[in-house]
């Protein structure tokens, strides 16, 4: 969404001997994590991974959490993110969520407020709101109006698959 004013990055204070954070310590704004990182007892970036439980230890998560150490796993579960080993240090700002948030919704009192998309594509949307009215009053631009909305949704798809080439897709 092109009205955020932030990327969707939160970063909070890595404390030895903790395991578990509130989610909602970083942002009441997240809707899906994409990557959980950490920063090392030497300053380096890491990036944890998802644990898998069907293949985590089989000892139960308290006794996998006894020996702290630099996390190597992080997990999920309800409004928290538990790190596996909890950290045996503090690194400010050491724990970074990636993730997506939601839209910034359009309110009936916008005035200035623009589309979070490209405006190359704005017509489109005026388009896709004008085809039913068309349509309703058997209006003969109905006919044009669509085969523009065709257009646009094909350039919509070439932009939006052809951005960032080079760059891997799944964080």
């Amino acid at each position: 969404d092109l009205n955020q004013t932030t990327a969707p990055l939160e970063s909070i204070n890595l404390v030895s001997g903790t395991e578990k954070y509130a989610l909602d310590t970083f942002t009441s704004e997240i809707i899906n994590i994409l990557r959980v990182e950490i920063l090392d007892s030497t300053g380096q970036g890491k990036v944890l991974l998802r644990m898998d439980k069907s293949q985590a230890d089989p000892r139960s998560l308290p006794q996998y959490n006894s020996v702290a150490g630099t996390p190597q796993y992080y997990d999920l579960f309800g409004k928290y993110i538990y790190l596996y080993p909890k950290p045996n240090y503090n690194s400010t700002n050491g724990l970074s969520l990636y993730f997506n948030r939601n839209k910034s919704a359009f309110v009936s009192t916008d005035t200035t407020k623009d589309p979070g998309i490209p405006t190359i594509f704005h017509p489109y949307i005026c388009r896709m709101t004008a085809l039913p009215f068309l349509i309703e009053k058997g209006l003969s631009q109905k006919n044009d109006v669509a085969q523009q909305i065709a257009i646009d949704e094909a350039a919509i798809m070439d932009h939006f698959s052809h951005r960032e080439i080079g760059i891997p897709q799944k964080i």
